[in-house]
């Protein structure tokens, strides 16, 4: 039988979680993670923890945390008070500071928050976005009206690696098993459950029946 275009997607993904899976990672209580989370704090705690500067070094540190923690990693930032977006905008911030540090050194005035919104664009366009001959305008915009700046300058998304959609589907799915357990506690707990609701978990049921014969 010949496989279509969705059954070599999910063969794709599969090989991607498994080949992260394969990979060797510390686990939480590692010396060089704990290293990691005592200089992550010391900067939380700092004053200037909203500076640009301080910003990129958390996202330094989150990288490096990252690469050590592989999938534990999420669970990680939020046990040190950080939510998943906050993260990647301080390590979108570092990897802009790597690459073209002439910018934040010339741009740091304008704030973290803007730089935020700076790295969700190309990098090619960032040039374009920083006009010298309108620094004092730029610094002067509001989030709001540098947001409609960049927006301009917004190309289209790159497509998804396996890598990445392996991963944002195992978020999900971690997501779907909670709300799943939870259902199931209230369930035995109730002293009726609605037809309504039942039909919708049968339905969910078969479906997931179904992806379990196109993964087979």
């Amino acid at each position: 039988m010949k496989r279509g275009p969705t059954a070599k997607a999910g063969k794709v993904a599969r090989q991607a979680v498994e080949s992260e899976t394969a990979a060797e990672y510390y686990p939480p209580d590692h010396p060089r993670v704990a290293s990691l989370a005592a200089k992550i704090e010391t900067l939380q705690l700092q004053k200037n923890r909203d500076e640009v500067e301080t910003v990129a070094e958390l996202g330094s540190l989150l990288e490096k945390a990252r690469d050590l923690l592989g999938p534990a990693f999420t669970e990680w930032i939020e046990e040190r008070g950080l939510s998943r977006r906050t993260a990647y905008n301080y390590m979108g911030v570092s990897a802009l500071a790597a690459a073209r540090p002439d910018l934040l050194r010339d741009w740091k005035e304008m704030g973290a928050s803007k730089f935020y919104m700076l790295t969700r664009v190309a990098a090619n366009r960032w040039d374009r976005i920083l006009k010298p001959e309108h620094q004092e305008k730029i610094l002067r915009m509001t989030d709001v009206e540098f947001f409609r700046l960049v927006d301009k300058q917004r190309g289209r998304r790159p497509e998804a690696t396996p890598i990445q959609l392996a991963n944002g589907y195992r978020s999900r799915f971690r997501t779907w098993r909670e709300h799943l357990d939870g259902f199931e506690a209230w369930v035995k707990e109730s002293d009726e459950v609605p037809a309504g609701l039942v039909e919708e978990y049968v339905a969910l049921r078969a479906r997931i029946l179904e992806l379990d014969a196109l993964l087979a």
